[in-house]
């Protein structure tokens, strides 16, 4: 069998209240074409609903109108109602409208969290209008990569970003206007949020005859959210109106969602990058279910634990890196966080131990997995209720078809045969202005070959080796980074790791281990060599070295930056 382990984008599930429930043999299973090998999810608990992704929100808002907490910045204090929120993204609406934004019109955001980042969302939304957030770290190459994919002609910036987003408005001549969202009062050109509403708002404008705008939901655009870029430039990825009203159907059917023992104006917890489509979609699915949304800005142990006990949070989004942190912080004792009934993780792989050591610092919870790309609107598999198989990925969601194909032949391929995982369904409409990427992605039968290594059991769990890409090609055998990197989490003392493949005249590659410690730990290379060739096989050993660092650079969402690593061996990295 192949080595068993997770997937660039993973999710891990701890839910005491769902080890206790049990769905029918019928809703769980998913079906096979066994002539050609492909997997296709279970039907629907809920029929996909008719209309746009903005007329889907405005009907959830309104049913929520009178819930008192919507959204609230943790940092900052600052809180919003549904009925504030609705209110408020129907006037931004209506606004947008009067200055000629429609269907065809790009807007960006390019924000911190904040209580004011998703109302040009849902705004836009209503109008018909393509919504494209961008990283606020974004350096001004990147912001001007960005924005020429997007060719937004609104954007709408905190305080913090404004003057680094207006320093390029001469280079975007697209852009005709930056709004400030949190802003105070206007500077320069930039307007505010609340003085663009007030100057473009129609006199007689009336909610009660608001209507949001008709189009054709299966190929109009609705987001262009960018690829993480960790092996090149980031690629603009067009998700319509379907793929995100089939997202939160999954968001409610109890085969997919992640939260279906919370109730209306439950709180969850959320600090995940709203710009990357884990945080994206995971927090405007929140809302069309009614929770109360805290929003760290970035993740703080202080707060963050602190926040679960104040609030009673009953479920939050972390990714990989966090999870660890919280298995061996010692402050977990100091707080009441028998609340926390659910961890979900994601955007990068969760080591087999840490599955392990969350069900012990949890109080033995339900693990749940899961896989997905931005390119396949973020979630593609989660593991049944009950799961028992804790280093699969799941079984395939509603909407979604897979198969594994051989990477030379492209066939396709039976259970328990590795190769690349394709998907079929809820897939983006393609790469925003780059045919030839959309392409060599998508093939002409509609397949998305997402460069991941899998296979599938007999059970139709499936099982995530690694990226295709970052195989380490070492020889003639091909050695998968994660295999070591879990394997090195596991030795005592060593806090992080990553591996890459180090260039080699003879070899091709050599595989090679950058190291983060715990504080006051001592770990000599030779030790972590021989521990390396004692649980692994001869390819597999760290030939190119092992690396001790103070940290492992990592991308906005938590994953491992591998090129900044391997720039080490160029002369050229920062670290």
């Amino acid at each position: 069998m192949a080595p068993s382990l997770h997937s660039r984008v993973q999710l891990a599930v701890s839910s005491v209240d769902r080890a206790r429930r049990t769905h029918s043999k019928t809703q769980q299973s998913a079906v096979m074409e066994k002539k050609d090998h492909i997997l296709s999810g279970p039907k629907p608990t809920n029929p996909l609903k008719d209309g746009t992704v903005g007329q889907y929100l405005f009907t959830m808002l309104k049913n929520y109108e009178n819930l008192p907490n919507c959204i609230t910045d943790l940092e900052l204090g600052h809180s919003i109602s549904y009925k504030e929120l609705l209110r408020t993204t129907l006037r931004l609406a209506d606004c947008l409208r009067r200055n000629g934004c429609g269907v065809g019109t790009v807007i960006s955001i390019c924000s911190e969290h904040s209580v004011y980042y998703l109302q040009p969302v849902i705004s836009a939304w209503y109008a018909g209008i393509t919504v494209s957030p961008v990283n606020a770290n974004y350096a001004e190459r990147e912001l001007i990569h960005a924005f020429r994919i997007s060719k937004p002609e609104i954007i709408f910036c905190s305080e913090r970003t404004l003057q680094k987003v207006g320093k390029l408005q001469q280079k975007l001549p697209f852009v005709k206007k930056i709004i400030s969202l949190d802003g105070s009062q206007d500077s320069g050109d930039f307007e505010t949020l609340n003085n663009f509403i007030k100057r473009s708002t129609n006199k007689n404008f009336d909610f009660k005859d608001f209507k949001t705008h008709e189009f054709d939901r299966n190929d109009h655009v609705a987001a262009i959210l960018y690829s993480s870029g960790t092996t090149g430039l980031p690629k603009g990825v067009m998700l319509t109106d379907r793929n995100l009203m089939i997202r939160f159907n999954q968001c409610i059917d109890p085969l997919c969602n992640t939260a279906n023992h919370l109730q209306p104006r439950d709180a969850v917890l959320h600090f995940l990058p709203l710009f990357h489509g884990y945080g994206f979609a995971s927090s405007l699915g929140f809302l069309c279910m009614g929770f109360h949304l805290l929003l760290l800005h970035s993740y703080r142990e202080d707060l963050f634990l602190s926040s679960i006990e104040k609030y009673k949070i009953k479920s939050c989004n972390v990714v990989p890196s966090i999870m660890i942190s919280l298995v061996k912080s010692a402050a977990l004792k100091d707080y009441n966080l028998s609340s926390l009934t659910e961890l979900v993780c994601g955007s990068a792989p969760l080591p087999k131990e840490i599955v392990i050591q969350v069900k012990q610092k949890f109080n033995n919870p339900e693990i749940r997995q899961g896989y997905g790309l931005t390119e396949s609107c973020v979630v593609s598999t989660i593991t049944p209720l009950g799961n028992e198989k804790r280093t699969s990925v799941g079984k395939l969601l509603t909407f979604t078809q897979a198969k594994v194909v051989d990477v030379h032949s492209r066939e396709s391929l039976g259970a328990h045969q590795v190769g690349e995982i394709c998907l079929k369904g809820d897939i983006m409409k393609g790469y925003k202005g780059d045919i030839k990427a959309t392409k060599n992605t998508i093939d002409q039968s509609g397949w998305l070959h997402t460069g991941d290594m899998g296979y599938y059991d007999e059970d139709q769990h499936f099982y995530v080796v690694d990226r295709f890409k970052e195989l380490i090609k070492y020889k003639s055998f091909q050695v998968a980074p994660a295999e070591l990197e879990a394997l090195l989490l596991d030795y005592p003392g060593i806090k992080e790791a990553a591996v890459v493949g180090k260039p080699d005249l003879l070899a091709g590659e050599l595989p090679t281990a950058f190291i983060v410690t715990d504080p006051d730990t001592n770990i000599s290379n030779q030790e972590v060599q021989e521990y390396i060739k004692v649980n692994v096989s001869r390819e597999k050993q760290l030939r190119g070295g092992v690396y001790f660092v103070d940290a492992i650079p990592k991308n906005a969402t938590g994953k491992m930056n591998k090129i900044e690593l391997r720039k080490i061996f160029e002369g050229t990295s920062k670290l």
